[in-house]
């Protein structure tokens, strides 16, 4: 294991890369904060829970490690630093101890180009070495037969067993629509079979699936 901040990092991603709302979140938490300081703070996590790592610390202690630096660096509130580092703890280690990025490359890659070079996967050489050579290239010979398949291919129905419909839709959490969060507004409020800003309930899935199976041979 390479690195104490997997957690912490995986916090961050999670903020990053899913709804607006908590892009903004971060954002408000982290304004007023210098860009140099922000850098610094994560340059330091970084690097200390690569020392950490090296010493072969369990992950327990790397998970209370990074829930406490959540707490203490205000990247969420309390409950949610308690809840999501264990959540993702075990996927984001993996990938922070299998990558090649510098501890610059890490903080620049969440900061924004804030703290360093920023790294990009799409603008890199890859060679991939094939056993034997390259094979030539064959067309594809469809075969002549007088069959027509129907493929129904359904994938990121992203189902929210949690989801209840009146609880606010747009929140500071990464997650909403669910609880603990209050009873929404009008104008903030889940509905019944979902909302742009949430994942969907269970009834939204089913009724998908009961429309799909009743109109299959349409």
């Amino acid at each position: 294991m390479k690195g104490l901040l997997g957690t912490v990092l995986g916090l961050l991603i999670v903020f990053r890369l899913n709804q607006p709302v908590q892009s903004a979140s971060l954002k408000g938490i982290t304004s007023g904060i210098a860009d140099g300081v922000l850098c610094e703070a994560c340059t330091v996590i970084v690097d200390t829970i690569q020392k950490l790592a090296q010493f072969h610390f369990s992950e327990s202690l790397i998970e209370k490690a990074a829930i406490e630096a959540c707490e203490k660096f205000k990247l969420a509130d309390d409950r949610i630093c308690k809840l999501i580092i264990p959540e993702f703890k075990d996927e984001v280690l993996y990938v922070f101890d299998h990558t090649a990025l510098s501890t610059r490359e890490i903080c620049g890659t969440i900061l924004d180009d804030k703290c360093g070079t920023t790294y990009d996967p799409f603008n890199q050489e890859w060679t991939v070495p094939v056993p034997g050579g390259k094979p030539p290239l064959i067309p594809y010979q469809p075969p002549k037969v007088n069959i027509t398949n129907r493929i129904l291919h359904i994938s990121d129905i992203h189902w929210d067993p949690q989801y209840t419909p009146g609880l606010q839709a747009r929140c500071d959490e990464p997650l909403c629509c669910r609880p603990p969060l209050p009873k929404g507004t009008p104008d903030n409020s889940a509905g019944a079979w979902g909302d742009a800003h949430c994942d969907i309930p269970l009834q939204t899935v089913v009724n998908l699936m009961e429309h799909l199976n009743a109109t299959q041979d349409q």
